[in-house]
């Protein structure tokens, strides 16, 4: 198996770089924006049983063994000679590198887990090139793409049948309604790292700021664990004109809320945990002792299939008023989201697509989030006559009015 690493201005030039280079077989582990453009991962030739045998392979490996295999000298015939001790800098200089790498072989341990994850979970049975096995490749799991494929009528035509399937799914995508923001009260928004939490946090306080009014509004971090997480949401507060707070205790946090009780909306931004990480169970236990509080999920819309059901249900441990999808720009699919979305009937509240304050924060519309998803299906389908058909049937679904 190869992996690659491509990077492009725009999404679309890179997956032609992967297509070009790799073919129609190559497989995406991840997505990114960087800076310049994105960054996109790819793997030629991916063996999913070889991969997962290894994994278990280095699982049942003690870590004591592993080691003192590596630290073994070579058997030959001249002397040792003991290298020569390295500087502190040297030293340093190594351990950073040393770290970095295991960093990203740990994130490409998890990616390619999640791949295995995804392949597993693809009924066996799927017939090749049917409305399910299409749904599938979509991004959808395969309970819901079989639930999907079964309600549609016997006999009808593919083209027809495959519209049918994205308006029944733009149907069960829940919603939180119309802006929550304008209900005002206490929210708090909670996610991994890396979601997008203070970003979509000076969104939302933009948004009723234009509004209500700056002085109806308060922003409050719980956040001190990560080095300058609260600088940023100052300077947040500073763009749009509004104060922030901070509370590193639930008792200071309670303190936070009595003075700001006067606030048509407070809203607080939480540490980000991943779905492993112990101090989340800590996190939502102290926003549950907060009164009227509404909680909301940030996910990122570029995570994996396996990644999204795991990120919400830790998060669901709390009682989630509904979620906020972000990083919709960087995404490649979208199916692995929206599947999240129906599978655990989380409300989705906003969809964010760019860095821009308060401009790329939206009201979620479901439809117009299947059409996106189903244009970017287009852009990462390999076979032409595919790519003919999904486009005739995205435009399709506009001018009947599903989209």
């Amino acid at each position: 198996m190869r992996i690659k690493r491509y990077f492009a201005p725009q999404m679309r030039d890179a997956i032609r770089k992967v297509r070009e280079e790799q073919g129609p077989d190559a497989v995406i582990l991840s997505s990114r924006q960087v800076e310049g453009g994105v960054e996109i991962i790819a793997a030629m030739d991916f063996d999913a049983h070889a991969v997962e045998s290894s994994l278990r392979a280095e699982a049942r490996t003690p870590a004591a063994s592993r080691a003192s295999v590596s630290s073994a000298p070579a058997a030959t015939g001249a002397p040792e000679v003991p290298p020569a001790a390295p500087t502190p800098r040297e030293a340093a200089a190594r351990d950073e590198e040393l770290a970095a790498m295991q960093r990203e072989l740990a994130s490409l341990k998890e990616l390619l887990q999640a791949q295995l994850r995804g392949i597993q979970t693809r009924h066996p049975e799927t017939p090749p090139g049917s409305v399910e096995a299409r749904l599938e490749a979509f991004g959808l799991r395969g309970g819901l793409a079989r639930e999907l494929a079964a309600q549609l009528p016997a006999g009808m035509a593919p083209e027809r049948a495959w519209e049918e399937a994205l308006r029944q799914l733009a149907l069960r995508v829940p919603t939180a309604g119309n802006d929550v923001v304008r209900q005002g009260g206490v929210l708090a928004l909670v996610g991994p790292t890396g979601a997008g939490k203070s970003a979509t946090l000076a969104k939302l306080a933009a948004r009723f700021a234009l509004r209500f009014g700056r002085r109806h509004v308060a922003l409050i971090s719980t956040d001190h664990s990560r080095v300058g997480a609260q600088a940023q949401l100052r300077s947040f507060g500073e763009l749009i004109g509004v104060p922030v707070h901070t509370a590193e205790t639930p008792d200071e946090l309670a303190l936070q809320l009595r003075r700001n009780a006067g606030k048509r909306l407070v809203l607080v931004d939480n540490a980000g945990f991943g779905q492993h990480d112990l101090r989340l169970a800590q996190q939502l236990a102290m926003l549950r002792t907060v009164p009227m509080v509404r909680i909301y999920l940030v996910l990122a819309a570029n995570l994996q299939a396996g990644v999204v059901r795991e990120v919400v249900e830790a998060y669901r441990r709390a009682p989630l008023a509904g979620c906020i999808l972000t990083k919709v720009d960087e995404a490649v699919e979208l199916g692995a989201a929206i599947d999240g979305l129906v599978t655990h009937q989380l409300p989705l509240a906003y969809v964010c697509a760019g860095q821009r304050v308060p401009e790329d924060i939206q009201v979620a519309r479901p439809a117009t989030l299947i059409q996106e998803a189903a244009q970017r299906f287009v852009d990462a389908t390999p076979d032409p006559e595919a790519t003919t058909e999904a486009i005739a049937t995205t435009g399709g679904l506009a001018a009947n009015g599903y989209l």
